[in-house]
């Protein structure tokens, strides 16, 4: 058995809907911004990643990725959570996803419900 043959590579990967991808209601950008958002979330529905992450990690500036997240958000994509610490400093958003219907590729908004009165305050957190 060759050295290499030995080597256990561990993949990280995002699945998502083609019907999602291939859906005219939604703009490349969108689809960007919540892939993204996916990769983070590691198939739980849930992740928390920062706004300039999101931009470095996508090329497009922040501004992009906020205007985004709203648009999102009010296409039923997400729900953001908005966070706070003690001193009134902002941090990272909790980003809960919708589920994506196969056959459609729009998003089920109802699976967001269980989160809808979480987010509608800020939440404060520990921290600096």
């Amino acid at each position: 058995m060759a050295e290499h043959d030995q080597v256990v590579r561990k993949i990280k990967y995002v699945t998502i809907e083609n019907s999602f991808l291939n859906n005219p209601k939604y703009t490349p950008i969108e689809k960007a911004v919540f892939n993204s958002l996916c990769t983070y979330a590691y198939g739980k529905g849930i992740c928390f990643p920062g706004q300039n992450t999101l931009a470095e990690n996508l090329g497009i500036s922040r501004r992009s990725v906020i205007s985004t997240l709203k648009s999102l958000e009010q296409k039923g994509g997400l729900l953001i959570l908005k966070q706070i610490t003690e001193n009134k400093r902002k941090t990272v958003n909790t980003y809960f996803l919708a589920d994506i219907d196969q056959a459609t590729g729009n998003f089920i908004i109802e699976s967001l419900d269980a989160y809808r009165e979480l987010a509608k305050e800020t939440k404060v957190i520990q921290g600096k």
